[in-house]
């Protein structure tokens, strides 16, 4: 006998006071970035303090409504929410407003604007979770993965045409999902290795790049050999030194011929032992790896400038203009430094007062916590946001419906992208790629989207005791 939950008696409360504590944080930060002495008003509605309580007001309002909704809903409109979205997704293209270089937003009105790139997070959940819970579905079959990853894919694509780069990638947070599910690891490695291929080409010459790709297939190669591997191990390391010293001092293509027949000699020793599968493995995958590191470059020749800006403050900061590119790094780093320890305190940030810090409300919100609170007032949000995050992933963990424990762990993975991608780029270890920290940022779109996000993990884990 199925037991119904009760909206109230069994409600989260653990995950609603996080999330209330997270957003008020977050206007107090807007608050504390607007404060001038003309408009010391918190509820000023001509400022960006007064519209976000607005917002706040709405959101919790949907948040309010999302929870009095039958839980069965979401699984029976899951499909229609994540089409009706993603129609959204494409009519915006369309008749959508341009605001800082993508066509994202839908102006209604004169004052009302909304991004719909930001309900195709909980709209892509739920279309992804409703999928993969259904009968006869396994990630082990190829038809099955093809079809989860469209779902992924479909809004990535759509966004795309709208130059918004970093809210595309952000669906990329759902892969996690998959692995979880049982999506093969070997697709994740090979997801990594194209990751760092992407990395090294961007950041050395072409020639550092070829010799380190035949150093990297001749271990490879010499770890499959079975007499002598101790002695040649070491020789390899050698040559490894001296191919370094060799680039460093102008003998490229020396060093790039030795490094060519150091990969030869395994490569026959290889065959020679009957291993000649292996070899040719290694053999296409160094072939592979020199084509795509060389593409790698011409893809980023073809980036707007400002993608470009970013991708070089990021891997390159020592080749960029202090006073342009790399001046909002830059900035942001003074600000969160100069609150060293306890912070300067409420409203009393300079930087942040004298808006050093461009974009500070939105993407760089994070600085205002470091400057005005120093360390511990930003390990305390950092533990804060992690809590958060921790008991999404227990509540996932409790799920009694497949359908509630893929959305909990979807919810999981978005918010935790958001969460690394946007400190990260504040301190210069994450791109610079413009997504809002979750509940803490200035926008009424991102509030309500991920208010309505965690809204339906809460109501869902609400009627877990349902047998459905």
């Amino acid at each position: 006998m199925s037991r119904r939950g009760n909206t109230t008696r069994e409600i989260d409360w653990i995950t609603v006071l996080l999330y209330l504590a997270l957003v008020f944080t977050g206007w107090l930060m807007i608050y504390s970035v607007s404060y001038t002495d003309e408009y010391p008003n918190a509820l000023d509605f001509s400022r960006r303090q007064g519209s976000q309580f607005i917002w706040m007001i709405i959101s919790f309002v949907a948040g309010l409504f999302v929870l009095i909704v039958d839980n069965k809903f979401y699984r029976t409109f899951a499909y229609p929410i994540y089409f009706f979205v993603m129609f959204l997704l494409l009519l915006v293209l369309f008749v959508g407003q341009e605001v800082a270089g993508s066509t994202s937003w839908f102006k209604i009105g004169g004052f009302f604007k909304f991004q719909p790139a930001e309900f195709g997070k909980f709209a892509t959940c739920l279309g992804l979770a409703n999928y993969l819970s259904g009968y006869n579905v396994s990630l082990q079959d190829n038809r099955s993965r093809l079809i989860a990853i469209g779902i992924i894919l479909l809004p990535m694509s759509l966004i795309l045409l709208q130059g918004d780069a970093g809210s595309a990638l952000v669906f990329t947070a759902l892969f996690i999902v998959l692995f979880r599910e049982g999506m093969p690891a070997i697709l994740y490695v090979a997801g990594g290795i194209i990751a760092i291929l992407s990395i090294v080409a961007l950041i050395f010459a072409r020639f550092p790049i070829l010799a380190i790709l035949l150093i990297a297939a001749s271990f490879l190669l010499m770890v499959n050999l079975k007499n002598n591997r101790s002695r040649i191990f070491l020789g390899l390391l050698l040559l490894s030194g001296l191919s370094i010293w060799g680039l460093n001092n102008g003998f490229l293509y020396q060093t790039l011929g030795v490094n060519a027949v150091i990969f030869l000699s395994f490569f026959i020793l290889n065959i020679r032992q009957k291993s000649s599968s292996y070899a040719n493995l290694i053999l296409i995958g160094l072939v592979f790896s020199i084509a795509y590191t060389f593409s790698v470059n011409y893809g980023f020749s073809k980036l707007k400038p400002h993608q470009k800006d970013r991708i070089n403050v990021w891997l390159q900061p020592s080749q960029c203009d202090p006073l342009g590119s790399l001046y909002n790094l830059n900035q942001s780093k003074m600000a969160i430094g100069s609150g060293g320890l306890w912070g300067k305190g409420f409203q009393k940030g300079p930087m942040t007062q004298m808006n050093y810090v461009p974009e500070q409300p939105t993407d760089f919100i994070f600085c205002t916590i470091g400057e005005e609170h120093g360390f511990l007032g930003t390990f305390g949000f950092i533990m804060l946001f992690l809590l958060l995050l921790l008991r999404i992933t227990e509540i996932a963990e409790r799920q009694r419906s497949k359908f509630s424990r893929l959305y909990a762990y979807g919810v999981a993975s978005i918010l935790f992208f958001h969460f690394m991608i946007n400190v990260g780029m504040t301190i210069g270890v994450m791109p610079v790629i413009g997504i809002p920290l979750p509940f803490i940022s200035y926008g009424g779109s991102s509030l309500l989207s991920f208010t309505i996000l965690l809204a339906i993990l809460v109501r869902l884990d609400n009627a877990r005791l349902n047998s459905f």
